[in-house]
Formats: structure tokens, sequence, C-alpha cells
């Protein structure tokens, strides 16, 4: 894989400032973050594409700090990388000294969950009025996925993925800029958590299409876990009943027209990584549109 290089200043800013001076991160998480770099770490991970994405410019400033201040106030993290495990661990008992940070393995192991506390001054239009408020912002520290930069964007599954951002630079992946330019979101490898992912990442950038190479790897993995349920019948969203054949059917025949957005969604549901069974999936037969739309229970 192949990456370019390219300078990590917003408006002449460190990253971290202009985070800071609109308002989207605390000085603690920039403190965070610096001790991150001093210890060989990046930022990568969802926030960190939206960071490139703006050193880029393929968002303005005013959509940036949208989007980055919703996915922060909704829990969403800010995903750190080490070059090494003793570099993890060195950042994490450094944040361990803040009296403002909360620590915890993260859910699913390979990773730990540093907590950051602070309070905004916010105005109370009703009372017209200042008051102040606290607030909280999640770092997520990686364990499990360690070395270079380039290394650890190498082994993301999602291309759109592979970009980190340091004190000094930005990395992206040679056919990074282009995808995102075309909103369309590739696969450099498969594994048991790219569904739920995809499922996040088309869920999250309205009007991105999932490219065509693995649109059709989706539906051959569909159908093969169908080919495989027990089930005889699935039951549709009017609340009728589809054989399995007849569903097969229609996806084989129907699959030029299926909607990305339908196929990701059947992947975590039918993944039998998920808590999800097989048989407590609701799926509805195509519609005049060509489209499989699916409920769960």
């Amino acid at each position: 894989m192949d990456f370019v290089n390219h300078s990590a200043l917003i408006q002449g800013k460190c990253t971290t400032d202009w985070l800071r001076d609109n308002s989207i991160i605390s000085d603690d998480v920039v403190k965070l973050i610096h001790a991150a770099w001093n210890t060989h770490g990046i930022i990568a991970g969802g926030f960190g594409r939206l960071l490139a994405r703006l050193l880029l410019n393929l968002d303005t400033c005013d959509d940036s700090i949208h989007v980055m201040k919703q996915r922060l106030y909704h829990g969403r993290d800010i995903d750190l990388f080490f070059n090494s495990l003793n570099d993890a661990n060195r950042f994490i008992e450094n944040a361990f000294k803040m009296p403002s940070c909360s620590i915890k393995p993260s859910y699913g192991k390979g990773a730990q969950d540093i907590k950051v506390k602070y309070f905004t001054q916010d105005f109370d239009s009703f009372k017209k009025e200042y008051f102040l408020q606290q607030k909280s912002c999640k770092l997520q520290v990686v364990t499990c996925n360690v070395g270079s930069i380039e290394n650890v964007l190498s082994s993301f599954d999602i291309k759109n993925c592979m970009c980190g951002v340091n004190a000094t630079r930005l990395t992206v992946s040679k056919e990074w800029y282009d995808l995102e330019q075309a909103k369309i979101i590739a696969i450099d490898k498969w594994n048991v958590f790219t569904p739920s992912r995809l499922q996040k990442y088309l869920g999250n950038n309205p009007g991105f299409k999932l490219e065509e190479k693995a649109s059709m790897e989706l539906v051959e993995y569909v159908l093969s876990l169908l080919a495989k349920s027990d089930e005889t019948a699935f039951i549709t969203k009017t609340g009728k009943k589809i054989s399995k054949e007849n569903l097969i059917y229609n996806i084989k025949t129907n699959v030029r027209w299926l909607t990305n957005e339908a196929l990701v969604l059947a992947m975590p549901l039918l993944n039998e990584q998920t808590t999800y069974r097989v048989q407590n999936i609701a799926l509805s037969t195509l519609n005049n549109r060509g489209r499989l739309s699916m409920i769960s229970p």
C-alpha cells in the first residue's frame, strides 16, 4: 500500500489549536492529544478521517465544526494508535495522572477508553443567562494494533479509513483522496467487523456508495448465509411470508438494483458473529424499485 504525506495545519494552526479555538475539544483533551503525539501516536479512525477531509479541503471549516461537534456530542470517540505497546502504555500512565480523566478497558478488549470531563459556559436563551455545563469526550487507545503509521493504516479493512494525523503531518493512502472526492466507499480486506463498519460509514455519510466489487462480494456473502440457514421462510415488511428460495432468487435476479444501504444492513444482521440470530430477522422482499429492505425484530 502506497501512502502520501500532507501538512497537518488548519488555517496556519496546529490541528489541536484549531479544534480548541472552535470549542470542539477542551484544554485537557488538547493536552492528551499532544501527549499521544509525543509518544509516537496518531489520530486515526472516524475522527481522523474528518480531520483529513478538512485538511485536504473536501469539507469547509463550518461543516467540519458542525460534524465534529455532533460526533463527539453523541459519544463517538477519538481513536489513538501508537508505534508500540510500550508507547501506548506510557501514554495511558500519563493520562491516569490527570484528575479529569477516568480510564477503563474498552468493550471487546484490545483498547482502553479514556473519558475526559470538562465544563463549558453555555447560554440559556429562556433565562437569558450563562451557566456551566459538564460534558465529556472519549479517547480510545487502541492497544491491539500497533506499528508505524503506514503499517497501522495498511491493516484497516475500509480504504476510506486509511488516514492518520500527528502533530505535523497527515498521512493518507494514495487513492484515499479520489475515493472521498468521488464519494465511494471501498474495501481493502474483509473481516468479521467490516459489515458493521460499512453500515456505520454509509449511514453517517449521505451520498456515499459502496464500490461495485464490494457490493457483489457482499451479495455473495448474504446469499451464502441464507443458503446455510435452517429457516424456510422470512417475514416481509408487510407481514407476509416469503420462502427462502424466493428470497434468494429475488436477490440473484435483482442484484444490480439493490441499494448499498440495504446490502450493508444485511451483513451485521445475518453475520453469525453478532448477537442476532438468523431466525429473528424480518426481511422484506424486493419492492417495485428493486430494493431489499430489512428490519430487526
